[in-house]
């Protein structure tokens, strides 16, 4: 037990003289931000656009999803005011 808490006022002792010299160590730089200056429009549109293209080819497979949550055709249709979807019978035209 003596040997463990030597070993823990030990690990606790080092690591206050390592971050002791640190006057930031918890600033962590966001990589999802780009500075406006190194970022041409002109230079970069095909990555530009490429990236909104992602974006868009990625969401529309959710979009058709959920655009199918609330059409008549699929059996199910979200009444205004219920609490939960009710199953609607389909007509036979």
């Amino acid at each position: 037990m003596r040997k463990l808490n030597r070993l823990a006022s030990a690990a606790v002792a080092a690591g206050a003289l390592c971050l002791g010299g640190c006057d930031d160590w918890l600033t962590v730089p966001d990589p999802t931000v780009i500075d406006a200056d190194a970022l041409d429009p002109v230079a970069d549109a095909d990555l530009l656009a490429r990236s909104a293209q992602q974006n868009f080819s990625s969401a529309y497979g959710h979009l058709i999803v959920y655009s199918s949550w609330f059409t008549p055709s699929n059996g199910m249709q979200v009444v205004p005011g219920a609490q939960s979807v009710e199953r609607v019978p389909k007509s036979r035209t």
